[in-house]
């Protein structure tokens, strides 16, 4: 019960921290769950165990190859959002069937056109 506890309280401290105190409980639950199963009362901790350090050390070897896939989905999921979100204000503006920006005369008065600017 104190384990759970502390297991859950230590999700609270960030991302990283939360997601191997769910994989702790998960094994914890799968432990109880098949530990009437077997002879061995230590056989499929163990396997559990052992298929979470493969998982960590897989994951380790991924991280040592793409360093920055991290940072670059977390980038791709920022602009993702962004451009969502300037598509929805875009769509806020009412749009005027006469308004064509390809021919429109940018002319400022005491200034050259930039198309005439050589």
């Amino acid at each position: 019960m104190a384990s759970t506890f502390g297991f859950i309280m230590l999700g609270a401290i960030g991302p990283r921290y939360a997601s191997i105190a769910f994989a702790s409980l998960l094994i914890a639950v799968y432990t109880m769950l098949g530990a009437h199963a077997s002879e061995n009362i230590w056989y499929q901790p163990s396997l559990l165990l052992a298929g979470a350090a493969w998982y960590g050390v897989i994951s380790l070897v991924w991280l040592m190859l793409w360093p920055l896939q991290p940072v670059q989905q977390s980038l791709a999921e920022v602009f993702k959002s962004l451009s969502a979100y300037l598509e929805q204000k875009s769509d806020m503006f009412h749009r005027r069937a006469t308004c064509n920006p390809s021919h429109c005369d940018c002319k400022m008065p005491g200034k050259t056109p930039r198309s005439s600017v050589r």
